[in-house]
């Protein structure tokens, strides 16, 4: 944990390096300017409060959880890094082109889809500002939207719908940002989730796009050591967050399991993470919606892309129908750039 002196440094040099007048982009402008300068003490309190919080958590490792500990401290880090994030953001001012690629209704039948096709430039970042929301005759009826890959669309016509960049839990509405990881044609769908009657949907998707040579990255820990599991649908989670103002944001994973058992890991936003509380979903294997889910090995690495700002839950299980209990010892990184 870098030291409050270290933090309070970097943070007058991040502001002295400001302009004083600064042109409007898509994320960033004067507006931003003048509130963050308008909380320059509040945010050094939440510094402040942050590292004495940690300096308590080291003080405390011999006597808590080590798992409770990791869960602090990677809120705490999130609250850091989202900090720091805003500070960078204005002292670069970066520029993103936006491409409105649809605005107005559309009507997905249902069962079915509707979908609408964008492409995406090399060279550059991008992500996908979405706004939906059923219209009033049809607000009965939820809707799924996914952002899928050539390949993912193919299966997609043939209804197969299990393999997805991204999708959203059955909503009524949604505004969110969506990441896409690698240039070239993608396709965004809305599919209605009950086979009764259709769906209108209003929805305006905005294509935001920055070139690769203008981007700063930041990687923080999340997590690292050892997790415990035992009993029958054992998970363990560990919390962290994706601050807003960034361009595109991914974990670093990796995890082992010693003897003969096989883990899994899954990664849920928040509405994923309050359903899987409640759905005995890691003893049946009846897995529901989730951002990103690993096959059950005994050891994985791998990058994982997230794909909107938002809390986040790291989720480590054990093999459906299980319940001898092990230790599997992690590490995960998250990355973000600006």
């Amino acid at each position: 944990m870098v030291s409050l002196l270290a933090y309070k440094v970097a943070l007058f040099v991040l502001l002295a390096g400001i302009p004083t007048s600064v042109g409007t982009s898509i994320y960033y402008g004067q507006q931003q300017d003048t509130i963050l300068n308008s909380h320059i003490s509040d945010l050094s309190s939440k510094l402040d409060n942050a590292n004495a919080q940690v300096s308590n958590l080291n003080s405390q490792v011999s006597t808590i959880g080590i798992s409770h500990i990791q869960s602090q401290n990677a809120q705490l880090q999130a609250q850091v890094t989202q900090l720091q994030a805003q500070l960078l953001t204005l002292s670069k001012q970066k520029q993103a082109t936006a491409t409105q690629i649809s605005s107005g209704t559309i009507e997905v039948p249902n069962p079915g889809y509707d979908y609408v096709s964008f492409n995406v430039s090399f060279g550059v970042v991008a992500s996908l500002n979405v706004t939906a929301s059923s219209g009033q005759l049809s607000s009965y009826y939820p809707f799924i939207m996914y952002l899928l890959n050539g390949t993912q669309y193919s299966l997609f016509l043939s209804g197969n719908y299990g393999h997805t960049t991204w999708a959203s839990m059955p909503v009524y509405s949604l505004t969110t940002e969506v990441s896409i990881p690698y240039p070239g044609k993608w396709y965004f769908a809305f599919h209605g989730e009950y086979p009764t009657g259709g769906i209108s949907v209003t929805e305006t998707l905005t294509l935001l796009e920055s070139p690769v040579g203008q981007l700063n990255s930041q990687t923080s820990p999340i997590a690292s050591g050892a997790i415990n599991l035992s009993g029958y649908g054992a998970v363990q989670y560990v919390p962290f967050a994706v601050p807003t103002g960034i361009i595109s944001s991914s974990l670093n994973l990796s995890f082992s399991v010693g003897g003969g058992y096989g883990a899994r890991l899954a990664v849920l936003d928040q509405a994923q993470y309050n359903v899987f509380l409640t759905c005995n979903c890691v003893f049946y294997g009846n897995y529901t919606t989730t951002s990103w889910l690993s096959p059950i090995v005994q050891s994985y690495t791998a990058p994982v892309t997230v794909p909107h700002p938002g809390n986040w839950y790291l989720a480590f299980m054990e093999p459906p129908g299980t319940g001898s209990g092990f230790t599997l010892t992690e590490t995960v990184k998250l990355t973000v750039s600006f």
